[in-house]
C-alpha cells in the first residue's frame, strides 16, 4: 500500500477503446501495456506513437484510462525504457 493513499482497481477498456498499437498488440490496461513495452513493442512502433509531435500512450491513459497523473509521467518519457519505467511506477499504485 502507498503511504497515506488507497491503491486504485485497475481499469480495463472495453473492446471498442483499446489501444491498436501499429502493426503490434491491441491493449486493454496499464499492465498490458507495460508488458508490451517491454517486451512486444519494437523501437519503431513506440516511436510511431511517441514523438516530437504526440505521445498516444499518455493521451489513451489520460482520456480512456482516467489517470491523468500517470498520463502527465509518460508525456515526459521520450524513450521506451523510460516509458516502461514510468508505467511499472503507475501500476505500483494499483490494485493487481
Amino acid at each position: 500500500m502507498i503511504r497515506g493513499k488507497t491503491k486504485k482497481e485497475l481499469a480495463a477498456t472495453l473492446p471498442q477503446h483499446c489501444f491498436w498499437v501499429n502493426n503490434g498488440p491491441i491493449l486493454s490496461d496499464l499492465q498490458e501495456l507495460y508488458a508490451a513495452l517491454k517486451n512486444e513493442i519494437t523501437s519503431e512502433q513506440f516511436s510511431h506513437h511517441v514523438n516530437g509531435h504526440k505521445n498516444d500512450f499518455a493521451d489513451w491513459i489520460e482520456r480512456t484510462l482516467g489517470d491523468p497523473l500517470c498520463a502527465k509521467k509518460m508525456r515526459s518519457a521520450k524513450k521506451q525504457d523510460t516509458a516502461t519505467s514510468r508505467i511499472k511506477d503507475c501500476l505500483k499504485g494499483y490494485n493487481i
